[in-house]
């Protein structure tokens, strides 16, 4: 199990990286590439039909051609407006302060990864912070999404299933009790001993 951490908070943040309190936010973290289907996601977002106003954080390192041609694609989404719908991109590596600050401020944690069947540490981050995590329908994700009741999954291959599932994951209701459950084992003395059973 990938072990959750927990990150001493910096409050300063909300000053230094305000964001509206009032709208639906869905976040990207780690390393900006296509491993993270982010093409899909962004295709998927701009045809989602959600019931309030809304942004997409995108926050992890990425190189300059890549952040180009996501500033190209988002520009050729008309869904995504700037006004109900708006994206953010924060193309650098952050601190661990301002990882968590951007977990405690988003809605869903998105982790709708193509080719990709392993775990992944952000589910952790999401649970510790009571979010609602959007995963590949496949692998690791997929099978402890559906045991947990942490959030939903979607084909990370159809922008339709992708975008459906952001629809239904904003009435989704979170179980804390599972979030809790989940934060224990994989707590850093559970992943202690796994490997010492190993």
């Amino acid at each position: 199990p990938d072990p959750i951490y927990p990150i001493d908070s910096n409050d300063s943040l909300s000053n230094k990286l305000p964001f509206s309190t009032s709208t639906f936010k869905l976040l990207i973290f780690g390393a900006l590439d296509e491993r993270k289907n982010i093409t899909n996601v962004l295709k998927a977002y701009n045809k989602a039909a959600l019931d309030s106003d809304s942004e997409l954080l995108l926050v992890g390192h990425s190189n300059a051609e890549y952040q180009a041609y996501l500033k190209s694609l988002i520009e050729s989404l008309p869904g995504i407006d700037n006004k109900h719908k708006r994206v953010y991109i924060r193309p650098e590596f952050v601190s661990d302060q301002e990882m968590d600050y951007y977990f405690s401020i988003t809605d869903v944690v998105i982790i709708v990864y193509k080719d990709f069947f392993g775990s992944s540490g952000l589910m952790g981050r999401a649970t510790l912070h009571k979010k609602k995590v959007l995963g590949a329908d496949t692998g690791v994700i997929g099978h402890l999404l559906s045991k947990y009741h942490i959030g939903l999954t979607a084909d990370p291959y159809s922008v339709e299933s992708i975008a459906a599932s952001i629809r239904a994951i904003y009435n989704y209701e979170l179980d804390m009790e599972q979030c809790e459950t989940f934060n224990k084992q994989h707590s850093p003395d559970s992943f202690l001993k796994h490997l010492i059973a190993i």
